[in-house]
């Protein structure tokens, strides 16, 4: 028979078991409640809530095919940060581009947009697929490739009637967004990033050399120069019904749109020269410069950099300059060979955007990809200030093909 110290020890044995089993019940439960709390900083890292296909698609994106802008090779800049990076998500959307193709209705989509722009009847065949009109006075020429649906108006400024008239024009150059994207509508081009696309305008002055200059203000100008930028989704969260169960007071992340680059920074996918109030479609678009690509919204879901992780490969040489321009320069002017003495980066106006080829074919330009677009000021050697725009690949792992 147990002695009663025997039995006392293993009572107290026994509730010191009790005891810490309880403590870490508790414990445990209220690790569990606390990492499904808003109040965990780790819950539910971002990139959970988008969508994505567990393994990612093992898909060679080629690495950008555009080329650095050089400055002066003296030039040893450093790189500085100013402000912090806007939230961008882990995942992006890349889209395939479809390979041009003939449709029964080619010509005849191309005669109506010729005809919104005021081309109506014939036109030249000057190769194939390739089409041309004039205007009767012959100082407008619109060009078509109708398969890879390309499209290039110009006018001769100084010759053509139309344009020989005084021109009054709208009192703000952003009053002429609204009206580029009902002159889209009204040629066909409605879809596929457009309608929902970012456009910019701003005010031209033409010269005697018939290049164009940025005035002052609406009174000092000719024209007005606008820039549609496509909008494709970026990333999108999954659907409710795939979501993990939430906190009530959880804040889902955002979900992301990418304005579309071209390789010039300052030019959307569509760029439109309008003049007076841009309400005739016929006779106010002197210039237009358009491939209507098609996209395959079967998009790939890929793994991308962080801004920080892409502006640390722009810093050891992997992106792209694609703008840099003293400020005191003209905003139509090429940007020139500088002497670079530091890149200071606006981290509050990075963007995470597409690029897009300006044509399709086989081998790199077939794909519309995630990039960042880095923005800020560099400090020049005589003391002078430039504005500079990087591109940058967000997508890692990327493979050459």
């Amino acid at each position: 028979m147990a002695s009663l110290y025997q039995t006392t020890k293993n009572a107290r044995r026994f509730i010191i078991y009790a005891l810490v089993a309880a403590v870490a019940i508790v414990a445990v439960d209220s690790g569990l409640k606390f990492l499904n709390s808003s109040f965990n900083p780790v819950f539910y890292p971002d990139v959970s809530l988008y969508q994505q296909r567990g393994e990612f698609d093992d898909v060679e994106v080629p690495a950008l095919p555009l080329s650095s802008i050089a400055i002066d090779s003296q030039s040893n800049p450093l790189f500085t940060t100013n402000g912090n990076f806007p939230s961008h998500p882990d995942i992006a959307f890349v889209y395939t581009l479809q390979s041009p193709s003939l449709k029964l209705d080619s010509e005849e989509n191309a005669l109506r947009t010729a005809s919104t722009l005021g081309f109506p009847g014939s036109y030249t065949n000057f190769g194939s697929n390739n089409y041309m009109w004039e205007n009767p006075s012959k100082t407008r020429t619109l060009r078509s490739n109708i398969e890879s649906q390309s499209w290039e108006l110009r006018t001769q400024y100084f010759l053509d009637p139309q344009a020989l008239l005084p021109k009054t024009l709208l009192p703000n150059a952003g009053d002429y967004e609204s009206k580029a994207k009902r002159i889209l509508a009204s040629a066909g081009f409605t879809d596929q990033g457009l309608q929902n696309g970012i456009v910019t305008a701003i005010y031209a002055k033409l010269g005697n050399d018939a290049l164009f200059t940025n005035p002052i203000n609406q009174n000092n100008a000719d024209y007005a120069f606008v820039s549609v930028f496509r909008s494709l989704p970026l990333a999108r969260l999954k659907p409710n019904n795939q979501m993990p169960a939430l906190p009530d007071d959880y804040q889902l992340p955002p979900e992301f749109d990418g304005k579309i680059f071209s390789a010039d920074p300052r030019y959307g996918s569509v760029t439109m020269v309008l003049g007076d109030g841009a309400s005739n479609s016929t006779t106010d678009v002197y210039e237009m410069d358009f491939t209507n690509l098609t996209y395959n919204y079967n998009a790939l879901i890929r793994e991308i950099y962080s801004p920080e992780e892409a502006w640390t490969e722009v810093r050891s040489g992997e992106g792209k300059l694609r703008l840099i321009k003293p400020q005191t320069a003209d905003y139509f002017a090429d940007s020139s060979v500088l002497k670079v003495e530091e890149f200071s980066l606006d981290a509050a106006a990075t963007e995470l955007g597409y690029f897009e080829p300006s044509e399709w074919n086989s081998n790199s330009n077939r794909f519309v990809y995630p990039i960042y677009i880095f923005r800020g000021t560099a400090e020049l050697e005589n003391g002078l200030v430039a504005d500079f725009v990087f591109y940058m690949e967000a997508v890692k792992e990327q493979s050459l093909v």
